[in-house]
């Protein structure tokens, strides 16, 4: 049985400052109770230098989330503000296995060349005797076609890791995975096996994964992890073969797409791909309501934001617009 986590509620204004030593953030805490009048005085820099994205870039992606400062509950409030991200029916809920895990709210991650806006989630879960395993989820509402392509899309930051020690489980993982039994997807940008003394890639469907041995996602840098699973059908219960495609793009892999919102762009502009057929016995169509999302960290620390997922690459790859 999990343990109970600690849950940080931290919404926070954001202010860049500059000092002899060069520019840092400054995090202010808000109050457990704020009038509106004060979140807004409060947020304001943060949320008013946020871009807004439009209404049909909104409608087109199946769900979205960019963890707003002043709008993420997990399980409720302190001061009864709303929900935030949209294509989800429930609030956040954060649960671990061990002991020494939290979750709180930190500024946004820095992706130039990106359209962001909200702040950034960062999940812990460390403990120097023993296995730790966080989990942040919520519930479905979004959908997209049963059969042909899912796409998706999130910017992450490994911020400490654990290092491998000869097979016992300490190891660090961080990813998203959501859905059920066979019906099952996961996107794992850094992937700790002690057995074999190495970190990978990976992205597949139920146990199926497409692996890059060679890739270890380094700590301190962003990155964007985009994702496709083509071909996927629900219901086809004899060898559904899917083709699962995983990118991952520095910040300066991003800022190079110069505006292209294309696959060729993508396979020209990567810190890794990989892909792969992937065989599922049962069919695992696409989003569906009332399926659990879910962002892990096991044995780290790493940051999630701008999560996206449609069933295009447009619907996921949401480029700024290009300086005047």
């Amino acid at each position: 049985m999990g343990s109970r986590p600690e849950v940080r509620w931290r919404p926070i204004w954001v202010e860049q400052v500059t000092c002899t030593a060069g520019s840092g953030i400054r995090f202010f805490e808000m109050p457990s109770v704020a009038t509106a009048a004060y979140r807004a005085s409060v947020l304001g820099a943060l949320l008013a230098s946020s871009p807004v994205l439009t209404g049909q870039e909104k409608d087109t992606t199946a769900i979205y989330e960019s963890f707003p400062a002043d709008r993420f509950p997990i399980g409720s409030s302190p001061d009864g503000v709303g929900e935030s991200g949209s294509g989800f029916s429930s609030p956040w809920t954060f649960t671990a296995d061990g002991e020494g895990a939290f979750v709180e709210i930190i500024a946004g991650l820095e992706m130039p060349g990106l359209r962001t806006e909200g702040a950034a989630v960062l999940i812990t879960a460390e403990e120097a005797g023993g296995p730790t395993r966080a989990r942040l989820e919520r519930r479905i509402s979004g959908e997209t076609p049963p059969n042909g392509s899912l796409w998706g899309s999130f910017v992450v930051q490994q911020m400490s890791e654990k290092y491998l020690t000869g097979g016992d489980g300490r190891f660090t993982v961080t990813g998203v995975r959501f859905g059920e039994k066979d019906r099952e997807f996961f996107v794992t940008p850094k992937n700790g096996s002690a057995w074999k003394q190495a970190f990978s890639a990976e992205a597949g469907l139920f146990k199926e994964p497409t692996v890059s041995e060679e890739f270890d996602l380094p700590p301190g840098t962003p990155h964007l992890v985009v994702v496709a699973f083509e071909n996927i059908n629900f219901g086809s219960y004899t060898s559904n073969e899917a083709q699962v495609t995983l990118w991952i793009l520095s910040p300066e892999d991003v800022a190079a797409l110069g505006g292209q919102v294309t696959v060729a762009a993508l396979d020209q502009h990567h810190r890794l791909r990989v892909q792969k057929a992937v065989t599922s016995k049962w069919g695992v169509g696409g989003l569906e309501p009332n399926m659990p999302f879910r962002l892990i960290v096991e044995q780290g620390t790493a940051a999630f934001d701008e999560i996206r997922w449609g069933s295009s690459l447009k619907d996921v790859l949401v480029l700024a617009p290009a300086a005047p």
